[in-house]
């Protein structure tokens, strides 16, 4: 029989062939048949085999279920198979919509060995599993992958058990991504409890919270949001006790003191030193010179890692904090580096966040491992400090915070590189096709990236770090935004498992009026107006404010919102607001306030609700305190509701009484969606240097004044400086040396200067140009147009004058200067006041950035959840929050009417402000003080209505009545002073409350906010007014500085305010320098109360004293309030020598005019020529006040001097019938009782119009004698005068037994000599003019006058030359002498130049000498020797008259003095030297009595002119 065969060697079946067409080899079609493949010849054969077997029963209990795929693992005997009952709608390719609860998706294995037993692996509607998406499924060694084109590519080991796998995250091939960088700052929350009642300092939380310890920083704000303690107020933790908290100190505002509901906010930094601590086991030097940063990853239980968090920024505190001290200045220019500028930090508390709590991460994140990890800033790798295991990890954490204490230990690994730039999984979003090879896995058909939003609206803007809403002024206390640079700041968004986005960035491409741009800002330098306080600036900091909620997605078949969209790519959000997206409101009502109990929230719905009513339901989920979601379990009651989660819900779903409406949210989770964000920042300008400089010259140094100096260059005024370049600067500021000449030696530089501290000059006293200031450069540059050696820049050494090397440091060393082309002025000019000349001291210039070539995007640590940061611009109010008033004005010395704030618009949270296109008006305006008062009154509201770019800006003024209605329409009240008292730090604290209203055209019309702040009064210096000035007075006085007609002194109160009220609560008190007196005690006093001084009368030594005026304001009996201001003032006060007692100073007469007029006053007459005679007068100090004879008898007492009765004694006046009357007893003053009294004793002679005597005309009287007696009942002596000269007995005469004479053969005007004694010795004085005559005149008015003149020797009113008065000052006159400048071995008639003063215009009876007019500081002399009693003194020094007037003889010796003087200090200094046994010389000789040069020890004789013959003897 015919047979036919046919092999099959090709395997093949073939259905699209005809049957007569295929070819041989393949077939049609087959069941349960095998092709043979053996070596026989039957190869090829068909060989019949078992077919499938149909399982009708197993333990899946679900007939719905249908396979959609499978994998076979063919050495164990195992199927692996993915089923779901769940099939999707129609828009599965585009829309999906996962998995609803009450279906099924499992995983399970299947074996023939036991047909009806199937071994679930994964059985949870998380597998988001659906008919419509057939899984591709591959088996590498236990680990099965699969991707089904609607998820993720997922991964599960098969030996695990069933329900090991429970959510997303632990079965996604790209694993978890930990968004969350490492924490440096320690942060703990806490609400202040009503009872007990809270008081300044302290307070009860409702809670008590183990981890608030002493030593934490404190920040506060009110139960509506409103900040009151401010980190600038720096009041930290002082005790812990429970629940009980005390501060280290009140608030300086008693408005902010703690109060029940205030919300506190308790910071510390992780960050410290702990080189003093023995016991603690780092290196205490490793990071000195490093940068370092933080971060960690994840090792997971399929020993994959995740990619690595964020790092931390720089944990930098520079040693010092950062502040120069101790000479640091002078160090800084003389090394060019700062030395101290290194890491103080040694140990780091590094605070890691964990996903879930450290208790659950191995269960929820299949955790095993964690690194940390350490990164260098200038190192490209990253080390490996210590891997964690979980059971170090969870020993070492508290609720979901891991806490490494980082003790400055090297690093034990490095990551390698492929690690290191490792920034996310690449793992597919979806991919439809999967294979393997080898143990790699392969997909096809994928989706790789998912398409983020193409902007997100935001705008950005540079400001100063805030002190509640961010911590980094805790964290990074040093770190700030560095200025003058441009940055572009984006976002970058992630999904969970650390897929990111392309950064994105703002639409926005104009600012707004507070600054805020899009993008990209500039944030340029400070400059004046800025008023920058140091103290209360932390640093600036970016702030990013987005205006709308940042979506993903596409609403899908339910209605609901930002769901994945397969079509455009974009996955949607993780957390999905359920329903509308409305959320929910919770009632804010007293008592109805929402509470967390473990694992139980329970809420009100407010009553204002409305569409925000979308409570949680059953497996919604709302955002958890120790893991991010917590899944819904349960919900009961409506009115509270109480929502059982699995996981304790997060504390921002407590009330937030700073929202007017409080809506929270519940979600739904979409695994693919977008889950996390972080700010980038982009800036190209990187590295740049300090260039620390011994100062800047401005302009150039002083060249010499004699010779022949090379000039400077006549640049015009601030256009050029000069700096000195040594050491590192000359790199910082480097030469350009490409394309130059072999001989050149000046040289340019390309870099680019900026000026940031300036060498200044503050005063005129010593070390007045000792000084810098900050320096605001704008945006403009220096330039060094010339850098060459001192030689080459014309500053060398003898170029120079002694002012102008002074300005080049180290000007020894030919330095390199760099010549500046200047923008503005920068530095101190050379000046020939030493005080003021430029000298080196720091100024400092900062070098222009590099520019990057990476234009890169940097990380930072500003992260987050998406679904807060949506929740918060959903929720955040958009009313006004808050307005930033300058209350830097608001000083006790404002007048009414002056403004004390500046203008400003009212802002949103984010810092927007209420401009001219949002309006506002206002609707309340109150003040309260820090008693409780209202003082609403002393305060005016106003708002700028007026059409400009400041409309609708608020402003507050002090009130006055003249301003007109304020911004409520109310009439302005009575004018308003302030005076800082002794209670003011807590009374004047002023807390405002302004309320608002948001009008039209704005969006949010209808909005209302009241805005709460506070201001403190600021206290003003009290003054002295007038200033202290020099004080002189006399031993015996004793009130020194009367209180009329002015008073001295103010506080620091309007000058318009009241008398009282500037004069209130001042104290005054002597502090300093107030010497011990003759009865031991203080010599001076002064009056507490209205600063009187006095001192105790003749207890206080002769000198000139500085007291320190100590001058308080606040003062309230006996104790300043806190803020009160301290003055001093150096009160200078002259004691002088004792003044003569009252009445012993005469009448001033200065000449006789004409002598013929009859009895003129003090003077007698002598008889003229046709008379003849001679008349013997006298002159007398006595209280004794007879007239005749009784006068007679007593001024005889025991006798007179022999031949000196006066003529006609008995009635004191000479008659003569042809003769003008005249009298011959005149009585000057009362008796000396103390004080020193200087006799004048004057002769003169005019010639007139009369006939011309052929002789001339001339006068003469016998002598001139000087008398003293204690009394009358004691004989009249001579006595020595007070320069311990006696008068021979025989008086004054020309030579012995030679008549005292005026002659002159010249026709002149007048003849005139005069005699000063003055004496010291209480008693009575009688000084005669015996036997007078005139000898030859035509006329009675040509006749010799004789008069004579009583005055204070030190206070003198009455100092006659030529018969006028040169000084008819109150109190006297100062006078200049010329002090010859080099002493001799005996007294000389020459004379100095040298200025010195004095109170005295008689040289020879100068008893000190000063430095200048006001005579303050003594005359200092040079120690020439020493006497026996340690006395130091000079060798003789000759000095005279060197103002014109009085006694001044510019041309000659005449009126010169000769004298020693002490050189001690003090104020002994410059006196006339007394020397102990000198027996009866004078201490200061005279010259002029002679026709030659000669010092003689007589009576000077005073003439005019001075050419008259003055021969005199004493």
């Amino acid at each position: 029989m015919a047979e036919i065969k046919n092999s099959f060697l090709r395997s093949k079946m073939n259905k699209d062939l005809d049957d007569r067409l295929i070819p041989n080899g393949e077939y049609r079609d087959a069941q349960n048949i095998s092709v043979g493949k053996s070596e026989d010849d039957d190869i090829g054969a068909l060989e019949t085999v078992l077919g499938n077997t149909l399982i009708s029963a197993t333990n899946l209990n679900n007939a719905a279920l249908k396979i959609i795929g499978y994998v076979q693992d063919e050495y164990n005997d195992k199927v692996f198979v993915f089923a779901t009952d769940y099939t999707d709608g129609t828009n599965f390719n585009s829309i999906p919509i996962n998995t609803p609860a009450g279906k099924r998706c499992i995983i399970y294995s299947w074996s023939a060995k036991s047909p009806g037993n199937i071994a679930i692996l994964v059985d949870n509607v998380f597998l988001n599993f659906s008919t419509t998406n057939p899984i591709q499924a591959t088996l590498i060694e236990e680990l099965l992958f699969f991707t089904d084109n609607r998820n993720q590519p997922r991964k599960i080991s098969i030996d695990k058990p069933v329900g090991y796998y429970t959510d997303e995250i632990q079965i996604s091939v790209a694993k978890y991504n930990p968004f969350e960088p490492i924490s440096l700052v320690k942060k703990e929350t806490g609400i202040v409890a009503a009872s007990p009642t809270p008081t300044s300092t302290v307070f009860t939380l409702d809670v008590a919270n183990p981890k608030i310890t002493v030593g934490m920083s404190v920040v506060s704000t009110n139960k509506a949001g409103v900040e009151k303690i401010k980190g600038n107020d720096f009041i930290t933790v002082a005790n812990v006790n429970g629940a009980i908290i005390t501060l280290s100190q009140a608030p300086v505002n008693a408005g902010n003191n703690p109060a029940d509901n205030d919300n506190f906010k308790f910071l510390s930094s992780t960050m410290s030193n702990k080189s003093s601590d023995p016991t603690w086991p780092g290196d205490p030097n490793f990071l000195e010179d490093k940068f370092v940063r933080f971060s960690y990853r994840f090792k997971f239980d399929d020993g994959e890692y995740s990619i690595m968090a964020p790092f931390t920024q720089i944990a930098y505190i520079p040693k010092q904090k950062g502040y120069f001290i101790n000479g640091d200045e002078d160090a800084a220019y003389r090394s060019t580096i700062l030395s101290w500028m290194e890491n103080n930090v040694n140990n780091v508390d590094l605070l890691i966040p964990l996903p879930d709590l450290a208790t659950n991460i191995g269960s929820s994140y299949k955790i095993i491992e964690m690194d940390v990890l350490y990164k260098e800033s200038d190192a490209l790798v990253v080390k490996v400090l210590e891997s964690l295991t979980l059971t170090a990890i969870q020993q070492g954490s508290s609720d979901s915070t891991c806490t490494y204490s980082y003790q400055s230990r090297k690093p034990y690994k490095t990551l390698p590189q492929a690690q290191t730039v490792r920034v996310y999984d690449k793992v597919p979003v979806r991919a439809l096709a999967q294979e393997t090879s080898g143990n790699r896995i392969i997909y096809g058909n994928i989706f790789d990236v998912n398409t983020p939003p193409s902007t997100i609206d935001y705008t950005a803007r540079s400001l100063a770090k805030t002190t509640f809403t961010s911590d980094s002024w805790i964290e990074y206390p040093n770190h700030s935004l560095k200025q003058n640079r441009s940055y572009q700041v984006g976002f970058i968004l992630a999904d969970k498992f650390g897929r990111q986005s392309s950064v994105i960035l703002s639409p926005v491409t104009s600012g707004d009026s507070s600054g805020a741009l899009g993008s990209t800002i500039y944030s340029p330098y400070y400059d004046a107006s800025d008023n920058l306080d140091i103290k209360n600036w932390f640093g600036d900091t970016l702030q990013l404010t987005v205006d709308n909620p940042i979506t993903s997605g596409s609403l899908n078949l339910n209605n609901e919102k930002n769901q994945t969209d397969f079509v455009t790519g974009q996955p949607g959000l993780y957390a999905i607001p359920t329903g509308s997206g409305n959320g929910f409101q919770i009632s804010d009502a007293t008592n109805e306030d929402a509470t967390i109990v473990g694992n139980l929230y329970t809420f009100r719905l407010d009553a204002s609700a409305g569409v925000n009513n979308v409570v949680p339901v059953i497996n919604n989920y709302l955002r958890g305190e120790f893991i991010d979601y917590v899944k819904v379990t349960n919900v009961a009651g409506t009115s509270p509701y109480v929502v059982t989660t699995n996981g304790q819900v997060n504390k921002s779903y407590l009330n937030n009484f700073k929202n007017t409406s409080d809506i929270k949210f519940s979600y739904s989770l979409n695994q693919n969606g977008w889950y996390s964000y972080k700010v980038v920042v982009k800036q190209t300008e990187q590295d740049y240097y300090n260039v620390y400089l011994p100062g800047i010259l401005k302009g150039y140094p002083q060249i010499k004044q004699t010779g022949d100096p090379v000039p400077f260059p006549n640049d015009p005024l601030n256009s050029t400086s000069n700096i000195v370049l040594i050491n590192d600067n000359i790199n910082k500021v480097p030469r350009d040396l490409a394309e130059v000449g072999p001989d050149q030696k000046q040289f340019r530089s390309s870099v680019q200067l900026f000026g940031r501290v300036q060498n200044t000059v503050v005063g005129t006293s010593a070390g007045a140009a000792l000084n810098n200031i900050q320096y605001y450069p704008d945006t403009s540059t220096d330039t060094a147009i010339s850098i060459a050696t001192t030689n080459d820049s014309n500053m060398e050494f003898d170029n120079l004058s002694a002012i102008g090397q002074q300005n080049i440091y180290q000007i020894d060393s030919k330095p390199l200067i760099a010549r500046l082309a200047t923008s503005t002025g920068i530095g101190v000019v050379t000046n020939a006041t030493a005080n003021l000349n430029m000298q080196p001291f720091l100024a400092i210039y900062e070098t222009e950035p590099t520019e990057s070539l990476l234009d890169i995007f940097w990380e930072t640590t500003s992260v987050g959840m998406l679904s807060d940061l949506n929740a918060d611009i959903e929720t955040g109010y958009d009313g006004p929050s808050s307005i930033s008033f300058d209350f830097s004005d608001l000083k006790e010395s404002i007048n009414p009417g002056t403004a004390i704030t500046d203008e400003a618009w009212p802002l949103t949270n984010e810092g927007t402000p209420f401009d001219l296109n949002n309006p506002t008006e206002a609707t309340s305006f109150l003040v309260v003080d820090g008693l409780g008062q209202n003082v609403t009154s002393k305060f005016f509201l106003s708002q700028d209505l007026t059409a400009g770019s400041d409309k609708y800006k608020y402003q507050i003024k002090s009130m006055a009545s003249s301003l007109g209605n304020d911004a409520l329409g109310n009439a302005a009240g009575a004018d308003a002073y302030f005076v800082y008292e002794n209670n003011s730090s807590v009374r004047d604290v002023y807390t405002f409350t302004l309320g608002l209203k948001v009008i039209a055209p704005s969006s949010d019309a209808g909005l209302t906010g009241t805005l709460t702040f506070t201001a403190t009064l600021l206290n003003e210096d009290p003054l002295f007014d007038p200033a202290l000035t020099l004080i002189s007075a006399t031993v015996d006085q004793t009130i020194l500085r009367p209180l009329s007609p002015k008073l001295t002194a103010f506080n620091g109160t309007s000058a318009n305010n009241t008398l009282a009220n500037k004069t209130s609560q001042l104290e005054w008190t002597i502090t300093a320098g107030n010497p011990t007196g003759v009865n031991g005690q203080p010599c001076f006093q002064i009056d507490a109360s209205n600063g009187q001084l006095t001192q105790t009368p003749n207890n206080t030594p002769n000198g000139l004293y500085t007291l320190t005026i100590t001058l308080k304001d606040s003062v309230l009996t006996g104790s300043q309030g806190t803020g009160g201001d301290t003055i001093t003032s150096q009160q200078q006060i002259r004691i002088g020598p004792t003044p003569v007692n009252a009445g012993v100073a005469s009448f001033c007469k200065d000449r006789v005019n004409n002598a013929g007029t009859m009895f003129p006053n003090q003077a007698t007459i002598a008889p003229f020529q046709s008379a003849g005679g001679t008349i013997t007068a006298v002159w007398y100090l006595s209280n004794n006040t007879s007239t005749g004879s009784a006068r007679a008898t007593y001024l005889e007492g025991t006798g007179w001097p022999s031949g000196c009765i006066p003529t006609n004694v008995a009635t004191g006046q000479y008659t003569n019938a042809t003769y003008t009357n005249t009298f011959t007893i005149h009585r000057l003053g009362n008796a000396l009782t103390q004080g020193s009294v200087a006799l004048s004793l004057n002769m003169q002679m005019n010639y007139t119009s009369g006939v011309n005597p052929p002789s001339g005309i001339q006068g003469q009287m016998d002598s001139w004698r000087v008398y003293h007696r204690t009394n009358n009942t004691q004989a009249w002596t001579v006595v020595p005068d007070i320069n311990n000269h006696t008068i021979r007995v025989d008086g004054i005469q020309r030579s012995a037994g030679q008549d005292l004479r005026l002659q002159t053969l010249a026709q002149t005007d007048s003849y005139y000599l005069q005699y000063v004694l003055a004496y010291d010795k209480p008693g009575e004085y009688l000084i005669v003019a015996k036997e007078m005559q005139t000898v030859t005149s035509q006329t009675a008015d040509q006749a010799l006058v004789a008069y004579c003149n009583s005055s204070d020797l030190n206070y003198s009113e009455c100092v006659i030359e030529d018969g006028t008065n040169q000084c008819s000052t109150s109190g006297g006159c100062t006078y200049q002498y010329g002090m010859s400048g080099t002493s001799s071995a005996s007294n000389n008639c020459s004379f100095g130049l040298n200025n010195a003063f004095s109170l005295v215009p008689y040289g020879q009876y100068v008893d000190q000498f000063f430095q200048t007019s006001s005579l303050i500081n003594p005359y200092s002399f040079t120690t020439d020797a020493t006497d026996s009693n340690g006395v130091t003194h000079t060798n003789y020094l000759s000095y005279k008259m060197k103002q014109s007037s009085p006694y001044s003889d510019s041309t000659s010796y005449k009126y010169s003095f000769s004298a020693r003087f002490t050189t001690a200090a003090g104020v002994n200094a410059g006196k006339v030297y007394n020397p102990p046994s000198w027996g009866t010389n004078s201490y200061v000789y005279n010259c002029g009595n002679l026709a030659s040069s000669q010092s003689q020890d007589n009576v000077l004789a005073l003439t005019f002119p001075y050419t008259l013959d003055t021969t005199t003897i004493s």
